[in-house]
């Protein structure tokens, strides 16, 4: 949960664009945690919690150590803004990571996955400059943050044939290609997904260097019942969901995708 006691944020785009996929790569929803921010409990040494972004008063260290934000220096201040633009990326690849895990398991729904997924998209490179904590930061330094780049967009199948994104209420049949070679058919009108594996020397069209290794599943070749596709976009994994998905092979996460074809 967000520190009721911090100071009240500097004006960021944050809370008009990215509130919410902030609050999803910091750990702020449920059920991330039951801890406060603040809370000794929540305070692990070599660990930062990154619900300090949320809030505009303190910065704490990986020792668990709180520094008020006007009491720093201001070298001190650009080190912790540097820091954050460092860790940037690994924090939203574990938020990703995460919400996949979430979905799997059922400790959040499908669609509620996917539409974080899609939010977390929106923090595009520079984006911890943008959060309540970067905002102060460089306020204090007499510094601006960098402008956030737009949140990329994508041709869906209502536009093409040969579409960058799927989403589980689309219809109609399609092929999907990726790194490893391996297709997956989805029929997303009967509700059903196949794998079909790729050839253990072949590469993706473009790649280059050795191929990825190709896993071989027992239901290779054959029909299931699609539950939820959660994530089908170019250059991203696909995140398909079966009936009983909180068991072993109930579920596909491919490598990234190439390619998505109508069939």
């Amino acid at each position: 949960m967000k520190d009721r006691s911090a100071g009240p944020a500097a004006p960021a785009r944050c809370h008009d664009d990215i509130g919410l996929a902030l609050r999803i790569v910091t750990g702020d929803l449920p059920p991330t945690t039951d801890l406060a921010f603040g809370d000794p409990a929540a305070q692990l040494p070599e660990w930062i919690d990154r619900r300090v972004l949320l809030q505009s008063r303190v910065w704490v260290d990986r020792y668990t150590v709180s520094h008020t934000l006007g009491d720093m220096s201001s070298s001190y201040r650009s080190n912790v803004l540097s820091y954050l633009s460092e860790h940037a990326a690994e924090w939203k690849q574990l938020a990703r990571a995460w919400e996949i895990l979430a979905a799997i398991e059922s400790l959040i729904s499908g669609p509620e996955a996917r539409d974080h997924l899609e939010e977390l998209d929106r923090l595009t490179p520079g984006w911890t400059c943008h959060s309540p904590l970067g905002h102060t930061l460089h306020h204090l330094n007499d510094t601006q943050p960098g402008p956030l780049a737009p949140a990329p967009t994508w041709t869906t199948c209502a536009e093409t044939d040969a579409p960058q994104i799927l989403r589980d209420e689309d219809g109609g049949r399609w092929r999907v290609t990726t790194h490893s070679t391996t297709t997956y058919l989805l029929d997303l009108d009967r509700r059903r997904i196949q794998r079909r594996p790729g050839a253990p020397s072949a590469a993706a069209p473009g790649s280059t260097g050795t191929s990825p290794r190709i896993t071989l599943m027992e239901s290779d070749g054959r029909w299931a019942q699609l539950e939820y596709l959660l994530r089908c976009r170019i250059d991203d994994a696909l995140v398909a969901l079966g009936p009983h998905y909180g068991a072993l092979g109930g579920y596909y996460v491919s490598t990234p995708i190439t390619r998505i074809e109508r069939r």
